[in-house]
């Protein structure tokens, strides 16, 4: 695959669709000893993972590398300050220091300049001290100048690796692979071919990143003795024993989890999503430390729920992390889904903060707004995200939390004013075009969202906000098909996410096609069983194909969900509750309606949805005055079609004579005090009924006549009206209805 090209006036500048960060200093032994037979082979190829740390006796490359090796871990462990301190002593050897300078923590300055003049250290001796200490500075220039001439002195392998890892440290990725290829290292060292795999990826070769890295973990045989790794391609052969593999971790990342999670980068550029899925996997299990596979899985949402939850739960955290292991796990746990669990994440973010003192992370207190967005409480969330912006404006994984609760509490100033500054610093980003798509969509400038959208997935292509975000413009316009294109194409990309298959569902079922909607309804309630929107199309679903009982117990899990995890600000309520009401209208249950309606006007007054349906109870119960009221109040939306205005003719004729306006006695369900009492114990009533009445609806209803409303013409006097009891006044969504926080998780 040939590398992208980009013009230097592209706006995406520094845009590339993958970039992993700077290769670890943490590096394979080799010690070449002018041998060319096996052994030496054996000697310097060792895969740097310990595979049984109980055998103390052996010792991994990355753990404790031979005092001579030329590639040596750099750690500053208790191990390295006892060097150190010989050092000081002038007891300790040239090896020891040059092998801990690349150390995370580094060396003091005075003590590196002390050392660098000793008189018993040669020239190269010292141009190395300068080489680590460049590197360590950032001065890349100065590095790769030093590792150069190191290398004409020397040219062993660790001076050609750190000659090369200046390369890539400067992005100069074809240097550093042709320096690699020339001088034969990746036969000689396994943390070569990682580096060599690392500059691939930065080439966008994602081929020849695997040709590096292997196509599979060579490393994942514990059983064989002697392992072999062939390089066909290139003719190269890396033959690696076992048994030098055996030893305790030093609490450093092993290395071959980070090529398993170099492997899955390339996989996922490639869009082999099941395999960069399962290289991501193999690098936690092999290190639970490697946080990047980790954070790959979750941004790209790999994971359905419950799979996702499972295999984070089981993960060796004692063995990997030791004394941190519940640091570790409750970190981790937070990065997950909030569609269930909640109870546990909430331990966790406890445990986080309190225990591990981490209530002042950056990501803690994201792990806060998610949960907070997920229970649809957008002022909080906007605190904490305002909170998060003022430690750090950059911090790019809250700002597509912040861009919706901006949306949601309609904020246009805010969210016009967060997209010029992130268009400003952050260009190249995708969150940046999709806080622009979602002020257009706010706007309801449908083309120019779109436009935004479609930059925002070419720079990521696996942005699934944005993904939804370009469907809902073409939902939006009642464009079917575009939109249900571009939630297919999202449910590839992204395959843990329930929502794609969701809002194909809808959009089947918008257009009649219940069938198919209900197919994907289906496969989406297979990824996510706990989602309380999800729930509420199905029971619109049920509801339209007539089956009562079904829409029935499908709203009541979804009320039980939505009880304890969303706010009650939360649009779902509004839904809710109006369709509790339109089920239990066709079922008859008029008063039972009436409280679900009351309880629904008490979320938006203005639903005309819900004051058609309200008038229409009272048409059938022959009440024609406050019918009246209820169309007129319908009317007031400018979306209301004719089917109220006729209802309204039909009522004038059924008795022309009637005071229309006269309501002298109001009904009680509709005033506004003690609502929030009326709201509890009516939820509490229903949930009570979930599991013992809807068995019985079911076989109370089998009796009736199948016919397509469960009121007969004996309901009214003169001419029925049951031809207009379907339109617009069945389930509905409101006039943003795929816009809320659901779809920006």
């Amino acid at each position: 695959m040939q590398p992208r090209s980009r013009s230097h006036g592209s706006p995406l500048r520094g845009g590339d669709s993958f970039e992993l960060s700077s290769p670890t200093s943490r590096i394979a032994a080799s010690s070449p000893d002018g041998e060319g037979n096996l052994s030496f082979l054996r000697e310097i190829s060792a895969s740097p993972i310990a595979r049984h740390h109980n055998n103390s006796g052996m010792h991994t490359i990355l753990s404790d590398p031979p005092e001579d090796s030329p590639i040596r871990l750099n750690s500053f462990t208790a191990r390295a300050r006892h060097d150190l301190s010989l050092l000081t002593d002038g007891q300790s050897s040239f090896t020891n220091l040059t092998n801990r300078l690349a150390s995370p923590v580094r060396m003091p300055r005075g003590l590196l300049q002390e050392v660098s003049y000793r008189a018993d250290y040669s020239c190269e001796d010292r141009l190395r001290i300068i080489r680590h200490d460049a590197a360590q500075q950032h001065l890349n220039k100065a590095a790769t100048f030093f590792a150069e001439k190191l290398t004409a002195i020397s040219d062993d392998t660790n001076d050609v690796y750190f000659l090369a890892q200046a390369y890539y440290q400067s992005q100069e990725y074809e240097r550093a692979l042709d320096l690699l290829n020339k001088k034969k290292t990746l036969n000689k060292s396994v943390q070569c071919r990682y580096l060599a795999g690392l500059c691939a990826i930065g080439l966008e070769n994602w081929h020849d990143a695997l040709d590096y890295l292997g196509p599979d973990n060579p490393f994942a045989d514990k059983n064989a003795h002697l392992l072999m790794y062939d390089d066909s391609r290139r003719g190269n052969r890396v033959v690696t024993d076992i048994t030098k593999l055996d030893g305790a971790s030093d609490g450093l990342i092993k290395l071959e989890s980070m090529m398993c999670y170099a492997r899955g980068n390339a996989y996922l550029q490639l869009k082999d999503i099941d395999k960069a899925k399962s290289c991501f996997k193999e690098a936690l299990r092999v290190d639970v430390k490697c946080y990047d596979a980790l954070d790959a899985l979750i941004q790209y949402n790999m994971l359905e729920e419950k799979i996702e939850w499972e295999f984070i739960m089981t993960l060796p955290y004692d063995e990997h992390c030791g004394s941190d292991s519940d640091l570790f796990r409750s970190l981790y746990m937070l990065q997950l889904k909030r569609y269930s669990h909640t109870a546990d994440i909430q331990l966790a973010q406890k445990k986080a903060e309190e225990d591990h003192c981490l209530k002042k992370s950056l990501d803690v207190m994201h792990s806060t707004a998610r949960t907070l967005l997920a229970e649809c409480k957008y002022e909080e969330c906007l605190d904490i995200c305002q909170e998060i912006r003022k430690q750090d404006a950059l911090y790019t994984k809250s700002i597509p939390t912040y861009i919706t609760c901006l949306y949601e509490l309609k904020m246009k100033d805010e969210l016009y004013t967060l997209a010029q500054e992130l268009v400003d610093r952050l260009n190249g980003k995708a969150v940046t075009w999709h806080a622009v798509g979602m002020y257009y969509l706010y706007i309801k400038k449908y083309a120019e969202a779109r436009r935004y959208f479609s930059q925002a997935t070419s720079i990521d292509q696996y942005f699934e906000d944005s993904w939804l975000g370009y469907g809902h413009t073409f939902a939006a316009e009642k464009d079917h098909d575009p939109a249900i294109s571009a939630y297919i194409t999202c449910s590839k990309l992204i395959p843990g996410s329930h929502l794609p298959y969701m809002y194909i569902g809808v959009q089947y079922m918008e257009q009649n096609m219940l069938d198919a909607g209900y197919e994907y309804l289906k496969r989406s309630a297979g990824k996510c069983n706990s989602d309380p929107f999800l729930l509420n199309e199905i029971a619109v679903y049920h509801y339209q194909t007539k089956q009562y009982p079904l829409a029935l117990e499908n709203l009541r899990n979804a009320l039980k969900l939505a009880k304890d995890r969303q706010s009650p600000r939360s649009n779902l309520w509004e839904k809710l509750w109006a369709n509790f009401g339109h089920v239990y209208r066709r079922m008859r249950k008029y008063d039972r309606a009436l409280k679900c309606f009351r309880l629904a006007l008490d979320k938006n007054p203005q639903n005309s949805d819900v004051h058609g349906a309200i008038g229409l109870i009272y048409h059938i119960q022959g009440r024609l005055g406050k019918a009246l009221i209820e169309y007129n109040k319908a009317l007031r939306d400018p979306k209301s079609d004719n089917t109220i205005r006729e209802l309204i003719e039909k009522a004038l004729q059924s008795n022309p004579s009637a005071p229309i306006m006269n309501i002298e006695e109001p009904d009680n369900i509709f005033s506004l005090r003690n609502g929030t009492d009326i709201l509890e114990n009516y939820v509490n009533e229903e949930l009570a009924a979930l599991e013992s009445e809807t068995a019985n609806i079911a076989d109370r209803l089998e009796e009736q006549p199948s016919s397509h409303s469960a009121l007969s013409n004996n309901d009214l006097e003169g001419e029925s009206i049951l031809q207009y009891d379907e339109g617009d006044l069945s389930p509905k969504e409101d006039p943003r209805p795929k816009l809320s926080s659901k779809d920006w998780l």
